[in-house]
């Protein structure tokens, strides 16, 4: 049977290729490949574009190649990996068999979750085929290396050698030593389209983080996003860390993880070292991680405020010691007040966090918090952003499934009517009957008809037709109801289901009379 025309576009096949992306869809594209020459290219493009793991790569080499062998990499532990080592010498033929693979590798994660991992000796085999222009993963464009594996780490100058190319644009190190920290300045010459770089939580810090960044600066022109961590921003290292933050000024996000918050007051500690003002006129975005004092400290050495749109402060550290409602205060009032996305985190908080603070941001689209308070309906009631669409007040601890501190239904329709503009809510609340008489007596006058979709995480619930029948009220329009506590799903899947009647109900009638 002759093939449809349409299946001999080759873009076709590669858009159709391109969409499958679960592990099931692993077997088409092996089918794919195997079946028909003209869709065995874009079926081995889409198939290696994201490996399970780096030795994944090496299965397509003949077996008289390799090897897995099993070594007890911590006896006293019982630790067993299992690496792949050659055999024997590599010949041309077998490194054109990989080289055809490898070239379709974008993105490659290493982990220490790798069933297989690759041998010192397999990589300077790959080293010796590799001249010094070309790299073994031509197209990859996305690295990310975490906590590396014991038996990996002696090889992983070499790796970076070999994987880190031109085409290269994201590179995170994640729980990495700070000894391998120079594959920044590889990354500087290697890859100048470098547009992400992510120090994610090193296993130590170092003082030559500074040297290295400065060293990159300059050829690393197209960088835009950075995420780095800080010493205690007590030692000496932050003031030559900023002089190096300040010169990548192409940055558009900013992340900094602030290490070892440690409890102190708000006023400055004595010995804290004056830290340089940092101009990066690209700047929009800016994520900043540890004590509410450490977090003003950083912030306000960012001189051009003005040019951000969206920021996240994550607090943490000993926050007993510090009135986080006043910290609240003073870092929302050297923000400003343009800000379109803002996103606030705190830890071991389980008194009330009055949200009083962001009132000022009326320009908001999109609001997260998340900490261990509650958020009361005389709380929600207070707050009110006009152009407001996505709103996100994340419970944690205890307090997130205690009743009595949980808001009603009728502080969800106070915050409706205070944000008409809402197209999505993530939010517990508490919908027993008994909690919502003062609703049903006296119901609030809002019919917010922009909110489609509520996430309802810890919500609870004991008549699924006494709540669809609020919900209807004040959110007609809701379609999904999301909620992730178990044996409360079916409840609320019961009330979108009458809801999605009602509606069907609603339309029908309106049909009818139009129709009269």
């Amino acid at each position: 049977m002759a093939m449809h025309p349409c299946l001999c576009v080759p873009e076709l096949i590669t858009t159709i290729c391109s969409a499958l992306n679960t592990s099931r869809d692993s077997r088409t594209l092996v089918a794919l490949a195997t079946t028909c020459k003209l869709f065995a290219e874009p079926a081995l493009d889409k198939l290696y574009s994201q490996p399970r793991s780096f030795a994944h790569l090496f299965w397509c080499l003949p077996q008289d190649l390799w090897t897995v062998e099993v070594t007890d990499s911590h006896p006293d532990l019982g630790v067993l990996e299992s690496v792949l080592h050659f055999k024997r010498a590599m010949l041309p033929s077998d490194w054109l068999i990989i080289k055809n693979y490898a070239r379709r590798v974008q993105n490659l994660k290493i982990s220490l979750a790798d069933n297989v991992l690759v041998g010192h000796d397999v990589l300077g085999a790959i080293a010796s085929y590799c001249d010094c222009d070309s790299v073994f993963l031509p197209r990859l464009r996305s690295l990310h290396i975490y906590d590396p594996p014991q038996a990996m780490k002696p090889a992983l100058s070499l790796l970076f050698k070999l994987c880190i190319g031109p085409l290269l644009g994201e590179l995170k190190l994640e729980r990495l030593n700070a000894n391998l920290f120079h594959v920044i300045i590889l990354a500087s010459n290697a890859s100048p389209a470098l547009h992400t770089l992510s120090i994610v939580s090193p296993k130590n810090l170092s003082n030559e983080l500074p040297a290295l960044l400065s060293g990159a600066a300059a050829k690393l022109r197209h960088l835009k996003e950075l995420a780095i961590p800080f010493p205690n921003i007590a030692s000496a290292p932050n003031a030559s860390l900023f002089s190096a933050i300040g010169k990548f000024v192409s940055l558009e996000s900013l992340s900094v993880v602030i290490q070892n918050p440690q409890a102190h007051s708000r006023q400055r500690r004595p010995g804290i070292v004056s830290l340089p003002t940092v101009i990066l006129p690209k700047l929009r975005h800016i994520d900043l991680t540890g004590h509410p004092t450490d977090i003003a400290a950083v912030f306000s050495c960012f001189q051009n405020r003005d040019s951000l749109v969206s920021i996240r402060l994550g607090c943490s550290g000993d926050l007993e010691a510090t009135d986080m409602s006043q910290a609240l205060t003073e870092l929302t009032s050297a923000l400003p007040d343009r800000f379109r996305t803002m996103e606030f985190s705190f830890a071991k908080r389980e008194k009330l966090l009055s949200l009083q603070p962001l009132l000022k941001f009326r320009n908001l689209r999109n609001l997260t918090v998340s900490s261990n308070s509650h958020f009361p309906d005389q709380e929600l009631a207070a707050l009110e952003f006009p152009h407001l669409l996505r709103l996100y007040l994340h419970g944690r601890g205890p307090l997130r499934r205690n009743p009595a501190f949980m808001p009603t239904l009728r502080g969800v329709g106070l915050l409706l009517r205070n944000c008409p503009s809402l197209k999505h809510l993530t939010l517990a609340v508490n919908a027993l009957v008994a909690a919502n008489q003062l609703c049903d007596a006296s119901p609030v006058d809002v019919c917010c008809t922009t909110l489609t979709s509520w996430n309802l995480d810890t919500s609870l619930i004991d008549d699924a037709e006494f709540v669809a029948r609020h919900i209807t009220s004040m959110m007609p329009c809701v379609r999904t109801l999301t909620c992730i506590e178990m044996g409360l799903d079916k409840p609320w899947k019961k009330v979108e289901t009458l809801l999605a009647f009602w509606r069907s109900v609603s339309q029908r009638h309106q049909k009818a009379l139009q129709d009269a």
